[in-house]
């Protein structure tokens, strides 16, 4: 349920929505919002660098591998 604040929808907390009786709160397109920005910063990021000629800025590649192997259970996977 989304209420109107000034004109702007304001997301209700889960916690108040449950007291209004509702019990399955669905919010579709938000991981998808956050994967395309999180694609176009790093787009943005990448187009700097190449026009800018310098070293690329450090990146957590890492832990960022570490989340996508988890995510894809490379582990499970690799046993096989």
């Amino acid at each position: 349920m989304v209420a109107q604040f000034e004109g702007r929808p304001t997301w209700l907390p889960p916690a108040q929505l449950y007291e209004m009786g509702y019990r399955h709160i669905t919010l579709p397109g938000l991981l998808i919002q956050r994967m395309v920005h999180s694609m176009e910063e790093t787009l943005r990021g990448l187009s700097q660098w190449v026009q800018a000629a310098q070293p690329m800025p450090e990146f957590p590649i890492q832990k960022t591998q570490l989340a996508f192997n988890d995510a894809l259970r490379f582990d499970k996977w690799k046993s096989f």
